[in-house]
Order: structure tokens, then sequence, then C-alpha cells
């Protein structure tokens, strides 16, 4: 759902990775999915994924075509610190995939990408991703992403994340999302430590 426009920086590293585990989170219907994170077998995983995207949604999430190169770095490039990305699936079906970058030289501050595929969009999935994220990351305070102007499910998800600006530019928006301005029930409802996740 996010462009991932900034995935290329070279990042700041976080104090540690956080564990391979997974955890069990119900979407708005109640259908009970899992999350576990990203690992490197999952490129074939992560492939098939686009592949399935409609043309509409690839293109809100990376605003660009999506060259094999890319494709690599959104697998090789997830070591658990500086690069986390998470995995969410309703029983074997992979239906999201989540993804939290920290910028270079600013340690509490990330890029985030969120991908749905298009079957279970409007269902909470990405605001579960976006919810873990963070929660693998506490010391994360802000967030800065570039969306596509169209893309207002995105643009509703961050402004629920915290305190957004949004900056139109052309058909795209900068959007920088303020956390340590939500709600205290929803800091405690995420303040997990990093690795808190179950293991599966």
């Amino acid at each position: 759902m996010f462009a991932v426009t900034r995935y290329r920086r070279e990042l700041h590293a976080a104090p540690a990775p956080i564990s391979a585990a997974s955890r069990t989170r119900r979407l708005r219907d109640g259908t009970e999915g899992w999350i576990r994170l990203l690992t490197p077998g999952d490129r074939d995983l992560i492939a098939g994924g686009v592949r399935r995207l409609s043309a509409r949604s690839r293109y809100q999430r990376f605003l660009s075509g999506v060259p094999e190169s890319m494709l690599r770095e959104l697998v090789d490039g997830v070591d658990g610190v500086r690069h986390i990305a998470l995995v969410m699936f309703v029983g074997e079906t992979p239906i999201g995939v989540g993804r939290l970058m920290r910028l270079a030289g600013q340690s509490d501050t990330a890029d985030i990408a969120i991908t749905v595929h298009d079957a279970w969009q409007g269902r909470g999935a990405g605001a579960v991703l976006a919810e873990e994220l963070l929660a693998c990351a506490v010391d994360v305070r802000r967030l800065e992403t570039v969306v596509s102007a169209d893309n207002t499910a995105s643009l509703r998800l961050l402004s629920r994340l915290g305190t957004a600006q949004v900056h139109p530019s052309g058909g795209t928006c900068d959007v920088t999302v303020d956390i340590t301005a939500r709600p205290s029930e929803q800091r405690r409802q995420t303040g997990r430590a990093p690795g808190s996740l179950r293991r599966r």
C-alpha cells in the first residue's frame, strides 16, 4: 500500500534484531490470521504475491514497475534490525506484508510499507501489520513515507497511527507521522518488546 521509494537508502542500525517467531491476530470481521517474520526463504512468496496484485494495487504500493533487483532487495535486505518485515497469513495463505525501514542517521525515524492482497483489502490486515511493526520497533517515534495521492486507505491508516502531516506533490503525498502523539491506550496495546511474538 505504501510506497517504498526510500528502501535503497543506507539505514541506521537498531540495538538488536527481533527473533524469529509468530503471533496470532484477528481481522475486523473475526477472521483469525497469524504473523511471522519474513525469512530468506520467502523470495518466491514475495515474487508471487507481487504478481497477483492488481495493476492498481501494484502502482499504489511501488509507484513504479517492480524490477527483479527490487524483489531481491525486498527479501535479502531484511535483517530484523534496520529493515523489519512481517508476513501475515490466514491459514497457510499469505495475505499481506509489512515493512519498517530505519532511515540513515535517524534511529528513531523509519519508512513504512504495507502490501495487502486485493481480496483481503478493507478488512483490517493493513492496520494489524502496522501495529505489529511498531510493536517490533518501540524506539521508532516518527514515520516518513510517500503515498499515492489517490490511496485514501493508506492515508487514513497513517492518520490513525499518530499525528500525520500530508504534503501533496504531484500525484503523490509526502507523509510524516509523529507516533509519540498516539493515544495512551493505543501505546499500551502496542508496546510489546522486540522479539515478543510467539514462536509457531
